[in-house]
């Protein structure tokens, strides 16, 4: 959860109206909480962003958890093949 951009201005977290806010940026207080919330910066977003931007991938076609994973498996493939093929033309 994105409290607010990074370098400008702390916003002051209602905990009352907004109490996953509040738990959130009592995470980010500390110096672990800061580490932990830095390394989804390069663990899923990026791939996430790929699949959604070079795919175009928004959602499942299909019902229940063992078709929507193998769905998965070929839309992870897909993005694989597509950057191998990248690399080879480089």
């Amino acid at each position: 959860m994105a409290l607010g951009r990074e370098g400008r201005r702390e916003v002051e977290v209602d905990a009352d109206s907004h109490p996953a806010k509040a738990r959130m940026a009592g995470k980010l207080a500390t110096e672990a909480g800061r580490a932990q919330y830095a390394q989804r910066k390069w663990r899923a977003e990026a791939p996430i962003g790929w699949i959604k931007e070079a795919l175009g991938f928004r959602r499942f076609s299909v019902r229940g958890l063992e078709k929507a994973r193998g769905e998965w498996d070929l839309v992870c493939l897909s993005l694989n093949v597509k950057r191998m093929r990248g690399l080879q033309a480089a």
